[in-house]
């Protein structure tokens, strides 16, 4: 959906604070610097495996970003991805919901709806496998590893944090399996995340969001 198709809602919005001003449009902004990152540019990417699938005997063909490009992008991606971050995606959700809750509108339900579908669309990334599935077994269990589990594990097994658990994870698996599929994640969320940035800022021309916003705390 492009910012030209998005729907009027006259009557969707109530007034928000200064402070929660400023997240939706920091929002806004960090969307659109991750939309510019190099390492979302084409590239040719193929995967060859060879024995049973999710085992590591594999071999890979796969063209990958630099890793500054790729360290770019997750620095960025997690400010827009961790819900309860300030700027972040889940917050914007959270401003506009209780806006349009507090004008209590057929304008500000329709709005909601919609709200509510970004959420769910997230949901369902989080839990995709970009139809390439990886397998973690365990003692008790066989685990598929779903596009949310590859975020959780590469940011904080190695990118971010080093969480010796996650890290042992990413050691089992052939150089550049669990980074293929991340790429993949990280494209659906960005895709995502930018249709919900026409929405915010489709709320932010909306006069009644601005009017009399004072300087106090967030929600």
């Amino acid at each position: 959906m492009e910012e030209h198709d998005l729907p009027d809602w006259p009557e969707a919005l109530s007034a928000v604070t200064e402070p929660e001003l400023k997240e939706l449009r920091r929002f806004v902004s960090q969307v659109e610097r991750l939309a510019r990152c190099s390492f979302f540019q084409p590239r040719d990417e193929t995967l060859k495996m060879s024995g049973e699938q999710g085992k590591p005997e594999m071999e890979m063909q796969h063209t990958t970003a630099p890793e500054e490009a790729l360290l770019a992008v997750v620095t960025i991606f997690r400010q827009i991805h961790t819900g309860h971050w300030r700027g972040s995606a889940g917050r914007a959700i959270s401003i506009l919901k209780q806006s349009a809750y507090a004008r209590d509108s057929d304008d500000g339900r329709k709005l909601i709806a919609l709200l509510k579908y970004h959420q769910k669309r997230h949901r369902e990334i989080a839990k995709a496998d970009g139809g390439f599935q990886l397998t973690h077994q365990t003692p008790d269990e066989t685990k598929i590893l779903r596009f949310g589990d590859i975020i959780d594990i590469l940011f904080n097994g190695d990118y971010l944090h080093w969480d010796e658990g996650k890290a042992a994870i990413i050691e089992v698996w052939p150089p550049g399996i669990l980074q293929f599929q991340l790429t993949g994640a990280l494209m659906d969320f960005r895709n995502s995340y930018w249709v919900l940035a026409n929405c915010v800022k489709r709320c932010l021309q909306e006069p009644a969001l601005t009017a009399g916003a004072v300087g106090s705390a967030a929600r």
